[in-house]
């Protein structure tokens, strides 16, 4: 059996850059995460897959999201009860108001809990940058 290092590189091995394999391998979690049929077995999975940290991580940032979603609490107060860094919050916002993903977009709005004033923006700006597209 050969090592998973061997036949694809690392990626963050500089030498090693493989952007067509690491895409490869970015739809091959992303199939596996939709096989998960159930919470027990998805969060089976991401304890195998994820350490503690990279869990803890990631809930700081869902959790970050849902609270900007919100629009009642600024960074600092978010920062408060997350614990995240101000620039990951700002990261965050970024990407749920202005990146074309529309990822954290998405799953807020399928769990019901983008706000009706997060949605508009959301329309103003997508709708303002396919006019200056046009």
């Amino acid at each position: 059996m050969k090592e998973i290092t061997k036949e694809m590189p690392r990626a963050n091995d500089p030498d090693g850059a493989n952007p067509e394999g690491e895409a490869q391998v970015t739809d091959d979690l992303i199939d596996a995460l939709l096989l998960c049929k159930n919470r027990h077995e998805m969060s089976a999975f991401i304890k195998d897959l994820c350490t503690p940290q990279e869990r803890r991580v990631l809930q700081e940032r869902w959790r970050s999201c849902q609270l900007l979603s919100s629009g009642m609490l600024s960074y600092r107060q978010i920062h408060g009860q997350t614990g995240a860094s101000l620039t990951t919050i700002g990261r965050v916002a970024r990407f749920l108001n202005e990146e074309p993903h529309h990822g954290y977009r998405t799953v807020l709005e399928k769990q019901g809990r983008l706000s009706v004033e997060k949605k508009a923006a959301g329309a103003i700006k997508n709708s303002v940058k396919k006019e200056q597209g046009s």
